[in-house]
């Protein structure tokens, strides 16, 4: 389940999510919030969010994204974005993305 709201100065939103699988004995929880902020030209974005499964502490995880869109034009953007994931603090990934996007 997730919902987003715009707030006219900036759009929000969260989500929820509970998977019982069949096949394990784990079910899977996970959460998330999320907001973006157009100033100008340019959008900042901020995310976060939590997983991990009920018996097991080993599959925990939690998610940070912070990124920033340029407008070119109408259709046209750069954007850079930066992602952190921590897995019960004990290892972490981080990892980053620059572009331009252009629909068409």
């Amino acid at each position: 389940v997730i919902g987003t709201y715009d707030l006219g100065v900036a759009k929000i939103g969260a989500g929820y999510g509970n998977v019982d699988p069949t096949t394990t004995a784990n079910n899977y929880k996970n959460w998330n919030i999320m907001a973006s902020v157009p100033m100008g030209a340019m959008t900042f974005k901020f995310g976060y969010g939590e997983a991990k499964q009920d018996k097991a502490a080993a599959a925990a995880s939690k998610k940070t994204g912070l990124g920033i869109d340029y407008s070119l034009s109408k259709r046209t953007l750069v954007y850079a974005s930066f992602g952190r994931d921590a897995q019960n603090a004990t290892t972490e990934k981080a990892g980053y993305d620059l572009g331009i996007r252009h629909t068409f």
